[in-house]
């Protein structure tokens, strides 16, 4: 809308400390129970996937500047604006009555939509590895008043968000094939549809179902965070033409 342009404007702009700064919520017990990362749960779900989704994660980031952090709101609030990814593994819970009371949770404690607007948020990508994140009534000219709706108000510039209450353990799995291929350059819509496809190359029959990966969709600029040594810069590329035309200028009026 024009008028979060105009509001996005007005946001400092901050280069980043970290690649990733990444919270996840912690279990416990240990349980085999499997969850979804729903609020309706939060009160006695562990989500024992969002410890190996943090393992993997950390291996496949090994080299970026990463920062795994305690998760509570004063780390979140304190620590949002430094990263090129901010990444959340927890419960959340949409209010469709009042959007502002929507919540993440930290543990013993949550984070509200109202509070996510007033942070100031300089990320690149905002992943929020949760149920519904993307859910939200539909209003002409808003679109979803959704959870992730708050992190671009704070300045992200995408977000990867689920529409519904998504699987712990599958989620984990998509997001792990989702870094492996945004760290190879791969810009964010190619790596998670490529996700997807992973997903469904090495899951059960049983856990194939739409429900188990498709849930998650990019919202946002798609532009590459890395960028992949191997491949050529297309801003490199762009100013060697341009040398080139400026070399061709010189010696065509010399002559």
């Amino acid at each position: 809308s024009i008028w979060l342009w105009k509001l996005l404007q007005k946001k400092e702009v901050l280069l980043p400390k970290y690649d990733l700064n990444a919270y996840f919520f912690e279990n416990k017990n240990d349980s085999s129970f499997q969850s979804e990362r729903s609020c309706n749960q939060a009160a006695m779900a562990d989500l024992i996937c969002s410890a190996r989704e943090r393992s993997s994660i950390k291996s496949i980031m090994s080299g970026k500047r990463v920062a795994i952090n305690k998760l509570n709101v004063d780390n979140f609030l304190s620590l949002a604006n430094s990263s090129k990814i901010l990444h959340t593994a927890t419960h959340s819970c949409v209010d469709e009555n009042n959007v502002s009371d929507s919540k993440i949770y930290m543990n013993k404690s949550y984070l509200t939509v109202s509070q996510i607007r007033n942070a100031q948020i300089n990320s690149e990508l905002t992943i929020l590895s949760s149920c519904e994140s993307g859910f939200g009534n539909i209003f002409n000219g808003e679109g979803a008043l959704s959870i992730a709706k708050a992190f671009f108000q704070a300045g992200s510039k995408s977000a990867l968000v689920s529409l519904w209450p998504v699987d712990d353990c599958s989620t984990s799995d998509i997001m792990k094939y989702f870094y492996h291929n945004l760290v190879q350059g791969k810009d964010k819509a190619a790596s998670l549809a490529a996700a997807k496809k992973e997903y469904l190359a090495n899951a059960h029959p049983s856990r194939s179902h739409p429900y188990y990966w498709a849930g998650f969709v990019l919202i946002g600029d798609a532009e590459p965070i890395f960028h992949n040594p191997s491949s050529p810069n297309p801003f490199i590329i762009l100013i060697g033409i341009i040398s080139l035309i400026l070399l061709f200028l010189f010696y065509y009026f010399r002559k």
